[in-house]
């Protein structure tokens, strides 16, 4: 059974009561400090890292009490008194959530937002009555056709979905541009108010690293690099960009953020996963919810859109070798206790719930063998009813028809609101209609349309034209640079060969020298991943700006030799190994060395991967995750305009057989640790 203690600083203050005050001292990659628990009303609790810094203490949602979360930035100690009063399960009914920012300065606010509103409320229950079972039924399916193509906007004004959704890698007739999503989705919006009641529809897209679906947006770093920065006010307005961007194509509603707590490098998804740590995980996915919806909830943001945090609950610690997708770990079997589930699967999400999540997409994997997607405990007794959630539910691509799955009926009897089956959507809506009890058709629809009252489109269906003007704009591609150079983790830097001069012969190579595709990773304009299509810096680029590079290697003093995968997403990024950097990007580094040249070595990648006999080829390493458009913001690193301050946010294996072994596992002795990371 795994016993996991901590984040970065590596220890854990847990169980406290309302009013409690934790502080804390950091650790980056130390010795493990003191555990301490089971804090009562009003007692202080102190909780003392290692040896370096960047430290975090937390609280989870102890009897009746806040959901709590201080943390330290780089070189900082943070502290927190975590005020108002808890709810049962630990689901508060006031105060807030505070945390430490970003050098422990001042406190990170996770408010309680209370909705729906009373406006809402009476809205949707005089509503509800005037709708026919088959027009509520139609709101609990999003309209979609596996084959790439959409429906058409006849088939939405007649069939009446509650939602339209475009998968990933689909292409917009016109092309991939803002202009021609947003000419799309008009279509639909315009559509939907051709329906009888007029209802405004939903339109869904996997944002999940700026407004990824259209070409000259920002993307930023995947959540692996976002949960190195350990910044959750820059996670937060990466979201607020991220609504804005989105926005302005006329999606209102994005499936994202993941809330995953990845256990094993071998999955597809890693870098979608913000850390292996639950608490850092809880902290930045609420960020991401209140920048995406706003610090009020949903209607509060400027713009706001609907976020849809996923997979509840548990998706990320499917066992390796039971993937129901034919890959090794996605779309698994989790198999764990209930214990483990409310910690790793369960918790990380309170904090956006607190924070007025929308939305949740329910995982497809199994849990102990039993579809999550078909399980009443997970969605109706703990999620609506424990939890108290007000959103609604959704489920994953075909997940109620395909693999171990548990039929339409089932699934919303067990409590999805919203079908994703893009097979056969309009049957959906027959077979919910006549199948499903009314009064789980009506608390469903009710559901829906109170999320969307909640959001403001009743109010405002259209986009604002307006925020076409802001997409990929400068300003917003510099929130993207500082995420990269925040996302950089410096793992080894002999002899200080970093920062480099300004004045140094540099030669830059390797698979990821100048690949946007390699830098954006998976979820890039298309599903695998297209960055070479949108518009951006590479990292030789970004260095060209500040240095005229070498022409060759033996021309130049420094070998920066940029290491990369490929660009994948779920289950086809799933891998047997993680030894998956090409052997030609080592042979550069062994050339280099044997040059005599310094060595720096920049790896590019969507889970941490084998280096361990490589690292003596290099003099310094960096993690770059997958940084997306704004190269610049490694450069900013390599030169010094910005000394590192990235942690790992996932633990770095030493070898093969460590790719599922994570901090807090007996035998845990990586490379380099949850939270290594060094400075200059």
């Amino acid at each position: 059974m795994r016993t996991y203690l901590a984040i970065s600083a590596l220890f854990v203050v847990s169980a406290c009561s309302s009013s409690n005050t934790a502080n804390s001292t950091g650790a980056q990659g130390g010795t493990p400090g003191a555990v301490t628990t089971g804090g009562s009303a009003g007692t202080t609790m102190t909780a003392t890292g290692g040896n370096a810094n960047g430290g975090m203490a937390s609280g989870m949602s102890g009897a009746g009490g806040t959901v709590a979360t201080p943390m330290g930035g780089s070189g900082g100690s943070a502290g927190l008194t975590a005020g108002g009063s808890g709810g049962g399960g630990g689901d508060a009914t006031g105060g807030a959530m505070g945390v430490g920012g970003s050098g422990g300065g001042s406190a990170y606010m996770i408010p309680t937002v209370m909705w729906p509103s009373q406006a809402c409320s009476t809205m949707v229950a005089a509503l509800i009555p005037t709708m026919s079972k088959r027009q509520k039924a139609a709101q609990m399916v999003m309209a979609g056709n596996a084959n790439g193509q959409a429906p058409t906007t006849q088939e939405t004004t007649m069939q009446e979905p509650g939602a339209v959704f475009a998968p990933g890698g689909f292409v917009p007739q016109g092309g991939s541009s803002p202009m021609s999503w947003a000419t799309f989705v008009d279509s639909f919006t315009t559509a939907a108010a051709a329906t009888p009641l007029a209802l405004p529809i939903l339109a869904g897209a996997d944002a999940v690293h700026g407004n990824n679906t259209a070409t000259g947006t920002v993307i930023f770093p995947h959540n692996a690099g976002l949960g190195c920065t350990r910044d959750p006010q820059l996670i937060e307005q990466i979201g607020q960009i991220t609504a804005s961007e989105v926005a302005a194509t006329g999606l209102n509603w994005t499936f994202g953020p993941m809330v995953s707590v990845s256990f094993d490098d071998r999955w597809g998804r890693v870098f979608e996963s913000f850390s292996e740590d639950p608490e850092l995980t809880a902290q930045l996915s609420a960020a991401a919810v209140m920048g995406l919806q706003g610090r009020g909830g949903l209607g509060t943001g400027m713009p706001g859109i609907i976020a849809c945090a996923k997979h509840w609950a548990g998706d990320g610690q499917a066992t390796a070798g039971t993937s129901a997708k034919g890959g090794v770990v996605d779309r698994g079997n989790v198999m764990i206790d209930e214990t483990a589930m409310r910690k790793y699967g369960i918790a990380p999400y309170l904090p956006a719930i607190q924070a007025g999540l929308g939305s949740i997409m329910v995982s497809d994997a199994t849990w102990n063998g039993n579809s999550m997607t078909g399980s009443s405990m997970l969605l109706t007794d703990i999620l609506k009813t424990e939890l108290g959630f007000k959103g609604f539910v959704s489920t994953d691509w075909n997940a109620a028809t395909e693999g171990p799955a548990p039929g339409i009926v089932t699934a919303a009897n067990a409590g999805v609101d919203m079908f994703m089956q893009p097979n056969d959507w309009q049957g959906t809506i027959d077979t919910i209609e006549a199948g499903v009890p009314e009064p789980r058709i009506t608390d469903a629809a009710s559901r829906i349309l109170t999320v969307k009252c909640q959001a403001g489109l009743f109010d405002h269906p259209t986009r604002d034209t307006a925020l076409l003007a802001n997409v990929g704009s400068a300003d917003h591609r510099m929130v993207g640079r500082q995420a990269v150079r925040e996302s950089m983790v410096l793992l080894k830097n002999d002899n200080n060969v970093l920062p480099l001069a300004k004045t140094a012969s540099v030669w830059v190579g390797g698979s990821g020298a100048d690949s946007l595709s390699h830098q954006c990773g998976g979820w890039t304009i298309s599903w695998q991943g297209s960055g070479e299509l949108t518009t951006g810096t590479t990292i030789l680029q970004a260095v060209t700006k500040v240095v005229a590079p070498a022409a060759t290697m033996d021309a130049a003093d420094v070998a920066v030799v940029v290491l990369s995968e490929g660009p994948y997403a779920e289950f086809r990024g799933d891998s047997q190994t993680i030894d998956t950097l090409p052997a030609t990007d080592f042979a550069l580094l062994t050339q280099a060395k044997a040059a005599g040249k310094k060595v720096v070595a920049i790896v590019l990648s969507g889970r941490p991967v084998l280096i361990t006999d490589h690292v003596a080829d290099a003099d310094a390493w960096i993690a770059g995750w997958l940084p997306g458009t704004e190269g610049d913001g490694v450069a900013d690193v390599l030169f010094g305009d910005y000394a590192p301050t990235g942690k790992l946010s996932h633990s770095w294996p030493k070898t093969e057989a460590q790719a599922n072994v994570n901090f807090g596992d007996p035998g845990y002795d990586p490379l380099f640790m949850l939270g290594a990371g060094l400075s200059y």
